[in-house]
Formats: structure tokens, C-alpha cells, sequence
């Protein structure tokens, strides 16, 4: 029996010890020994060289952790209820349909996340706009931001003079749409001393093409208290000249239009003094993101149209108004300009500099004057209508685009000739108009000549130049002669 036994025991002892022997050779647990004191340190007593060659291995284990823990990046909400936008016409909030998608293109990795709901309402008139403006956008029936014409904005301020609507940002501007023109046998230029009739049909535009054809009309020095604007749906029988769209069909060669004047008709986004002053960190994201879905809307135009209208990418409110063929949303979108964030800061004319405003505040400016002395408004506002600082905020990294002098006109002679009627000649309201005219000629060169010579229309011009920050290709010194008048601007294509 003890024959058996022992040799069972002393094989059991042999299979033990190999186990033991296995279990020792086995490779020790490779987590890095890091000792962490109350505040963090290591400890003073650990082998410095252990820790060191430690320490890029614990740093890699706990970025995993953190990543694998962290989860969606964190979401900063700017605003307790959607940010409420109405657009004049369904065109205007094509972008809003992809400012969702491009942003999430645009997201920096795990980075903080601006959450800013939006609904979109789009109207087909100015005063259903100006309505919602008034409700504001904490009611359901309101808006936040209006996305307009200028020229929308500057007929409505003095009805909205409690609010102190301000323009915040260019969204685009109206191309090859707004057009000026005689009727039979007018004369391109009207004589002196006689009354104008424009007939403008109601409907869409009405603000933009009363605009354009008093634009042109003060250009050609017809004082503007003369000029009968006549809103009605029959054309009248002794109307000279028309404010229509290259939409409809008329014959003749125009005096102006947004082909060759393609900065004459800005479209932008307006919110209240009020709101821009209270919710400034809103409406930067806003822009910041609306800017994002522009970009977009220009690579996808028909995906942007076929989700306008259908009520797509954003939430649409059910006040919303307008349905359209795609082809027709399609046309509306190429005729809106392309706007980056670079053009932003020229328009706004940021960065500031001393004693110079952007060129669509200094356009702002001269349609309030035009529009006052017209007598299609009876007050200026008394409030700046453009507010540079959400673009100077989200453009301070950003420097302004420089304009690019191509000329949608490439006929010889000028575009626009404008010629100053005072005897007396007043340099500063000479430059203030060519300060306008720079953005409205957009692409082309401006020549001004003065009754004073080429010496004296040198001074003047090198002196407007640094003022304005305008190149020599921009303004350029002509030889025109002024037939009396002190000064001469025309609108020309640039030099070759």
C-alpha cells in the first residue's frame, strides 16, 4: 500500500511546483505606479527615474479615460426658446435650411458647442415683417431678426423709431434684378426744371425699385422734391419713366439697374438696439452660423431651394407664407450676391479706423437722406442704422477682402455720370457721396474731374483716397469737362 502511496504523493509535489513555477514566469501587470498626494503632486519619496518614465504612459492611459468618459462635447445654451428669424420672401431664408449641417461640418472636435435653436417665418410683405418686429421674438408671433432689403429698412425705421431697428450684417445683395428706365420717347437724363413721373407697381421690391430710380435720378441732379412716385397698378398715361425688374418684360435701354450698380441694394439682418445690446452672444452665433449656411446654400443652391420650400433643415413656423417652383427659387438665389466673412469686415469697415465709417453705413446714410428728401419719409432716424459690432466681434481674426475691380459693364463709356449742381464747391459732401458710390459701383472705378483743373482735382482726389482708403485703381483723376458744374463723378470701368 505504501508502495502506491508515496509515489502518488511525490508526483502530486512535482505537478504543484510546476503550476507555482508557471504562475511565477508570468509577464507583472504593466499599469504604471503613480503615487498622487492631497493636491495632486507626486510623491517626494518615489524613485524619481520610475516616475518619469511612468508618467507618459499614466498621461496617455488617462486621456483614453477622459475621452471614453467625456462623451458629446459639452452644450453651452445661448437662449431658453428658439431664436425667432422672418425673411422678406422665401429666397432670403434658404441658408437658415443649412446652417444645422454646416456647423456640424464646421464643430472643432470635443470643443464647447454654442446650442442656438432657430425658427424661421417667412412673410411676403414689409409690414407683416415690421409686425412680427413688434411682437419681438419671445412671443410666438414675433421675431428676433428680420433679414430685409436696406432699403426695406430704411422705409420702415420711422415707423419702428421705438425700436431702433440696427443692420448687423450683410447677408447679400440684390444682383441683376432692379431696373430704371424711360418710357417712349423720355430722355435718358430728364430736362431741368420739370416734374418726373416714375411709375412703380405695387408688390414685391416696391422699397428697393423706388430706391433705385431715385438714386439715379439724384445723380442726374433733378431735385427729388419734383420726382412723382406713382404706385399703381395701371401705368399711367404721362408716366416718363418705370422702376420695374428684369422679370418683366420692357423695352429700351435702361438708366440704372443692380447689373452694373451691383452694391446699390444690400440685403441685410436687422434686430433692435435693444437686443443687440442684451444679446449679443446670441446674435454672434447667430451670424457666425448663418454666414456657415450661406457658404453652403452657394455649393448646394438646389438643395437649399428644394428645402425652403419644403419647410426643411429648420424648423418653419406656420405663420409662414409663400410656396415656389424650384426653378423659380433657384433664379431668386442666383440673383442674391455670395458674401464671406472677409467681404463682412470691408462692408462694416472693420477693423475701425479713426474718423472713417464702413461703406454700408455711409450707403445707409445717403439712401436716408434721398428717401427724406423725396418725401417718402418725414424723419431721419436718430439712431445709427448700422451696428458694426457683432461682424467687428466675429471678423477680429479676419481681414477685410480687397475688392476686386471688375466691372459687370464693359462698355466704354461711363456707367453713371453724376454732376454737382452748387455753385460752390464742399469737399465733404462731395466725398461722402463718392464714400456711397464706391460700394454701389462695386467691381468699377470712379473718376472724378473739377472745375478747378487737373492740379486741383489731384489734391482732391490723393486727399479722398487716404480718407476713404480707397486704391488709386478706385479713384482715379479725370479730365471731364465740368461744363460749369465744380465737380464731375463718373462711374467707369476699371483702367485695363
Amino acid at each position: 500500500m505504501r508502495d502506491k502511496i508515496v509515489p502518488a504523493v511525490l508526483g502530486l509535489a512535482f505537478i504543484g511546483a510546476m503550476v507555482f513555477s508557471a504562475v511565477r514566469a508570468k509577464a507583472p501587470h504593466e499599469a504604471p505606479l503613480v503615487v498622487i498626494q492631497d493636491e495632486g503632486k507626486v510623491d517626494a519619496g518615489a524613485d524619481a527615474s520610475s516616475v518619469s518614465d511612468a508618467a507618459p504612459v499614466a498621461d496617455a492611459a488617462q486621456a483614453s479615460v477622459d475621452a471614453a468618459e467625456a462623451g458629446p462635447p459639452a452644450v453651452v445654451k445661448l437662449l431658453d426658446r428658439p431664436l425667432r428669424i422672418t425673411t422678406l420672401g422665401l429666397a432670403l431664408a434658404a441658408p437658415g435650411t443649412m446652417v444645422h449641417d454646416a456647423v456640424e461640418a464646421a464643430r472643432d472636435g470635443g470643443a464647447p458647442r454654442a446650442s442656438l435653436e432657430m425658427e424661421v417665418t417667412t412673410v411676403s410683405t414689409a409690414q407683416k415683417l415690421e409686425a412680427r418686429l413688434v411682437h419681438g421674438g419671445a412671443d410666438a408671433d414675433g421675431a428676433d431678426v428680420a433679414i430685409l432689403s436696406l432699403p426695406d429698412l430704411v422705409a420702415s425705421a420711422e415707423r419702428l423709431r421705438a425700436l431702433e431697428p440696427q443692420a448687423f450684417m450683410v447677408v447679400g445683395f440684390s444682383q441683376s434684378t432692379e431696373r430704371f428706365h424711360p418710357l417712349g420717347a423720355s430722355p435718358k437724363i430728364p430736362p431741368q426744371g420739370t416734374d418726373v413721373k416714375v411709375h412703380v407697381p405695387p408688390g414685391e421690391r416696391l422699397a428697393s425699385r423706388e430706391w433705385t430710380a431715385l438714386f439715379a435720378l439724384d445723380a442726374a441732379q433733378v431735385p427729388l422734391a419734383r420726382v412723382k412716385l406713382l404706385a399703381v397698378d395701371e401705368r399711367p398715361k404721362d408716366a416718363q419713366y418705370v422702376a420695374t425688374t428684369f422679370l418683366e418684360k420692357n423695352e429700351g435701354e435702361h438708366v440704372l439697374s443692380t447689373v452694373e450698380a451691383p452694391g446699390l441694394v444690400p440685403y441685410v439682418a436687422v434686430a433692435t438696439k435693444g437686443l443687440l445690446s442684451s444679446k449679443e452672444a446670441v446674435l454672434r452665433a447667430f451670424a457666425e452660423g448663418w454666414i456657415l449656411g450661406m457658404q453652403r446654400s452657394y455649393v448646394d443652391a438646389a438643395g437649399a431651394a428644394k428645402r425652403v420650400i419644403g419647410k426643411e433643415g429648420v424648423v418653419f413656423s406656420a405663420a409662414s407664407e409663400g410656396t415656389g417652383d424650384l426653378t423659380a427659387i433657384v433664379d431668386q438665389l442666383g440673383r442674391i450676391s455670395k458674401v464671406g466673412l472677409a467681404d463682412e469686415a470691408r462692408y462694416f469697415g472693420v477693423p475701425a479706423k479713426e474718423g472713417r465709417r464702413g461703406p454700408l453705413a455711409a450707403l445707409a446714410s445717403q439712401m436716408v437722406e434721398i428717401f427724406g428728401e423725396a418725401g417718402l419719409t418725414a424723419t431721419p432716424p436718430t439712431w445709427e442704422l448700422v451696428d458694426p459690432k457683432i461682424v467687428a466681434h466675429i471678423a477680429k481674426d479676419t481681414p477685410p477682402s480687397v475688392e476686386k475691380l471688375e466691372c459687370a459693364r464693359a462698355r466704354k463709356g461711363p456707367i453713371l455720370v453724376r454732376r454737382e449742381n452748387d455753385k460752390a464747391f464742399d469737399e465733404a459732401a462731395l466725398q461722402r457721396k463718392i464714400e456711397s458710390a464706391a460700394l454701389v459701383f462695386e467691381g468699377c472705378a470712379l473718376r472724378v474731374s473739377l472745375r478747378a483743373g487737373e492740379k486741383g482735382t489731384t489734391t482732391f482726389v490723393e486727399s479722398t483716397r487716404d480718407k476713404l482708403g480707397l486704391s488709386a485703381a478706385k479713384l482715379v483723376v479725370g479730365k471731364t469737362p465740368t461744363q460749369g458744374s465744380p465737380a464731375v463723378v463718373e462711374a467707369v470701368p476699371p483702367a485695363p
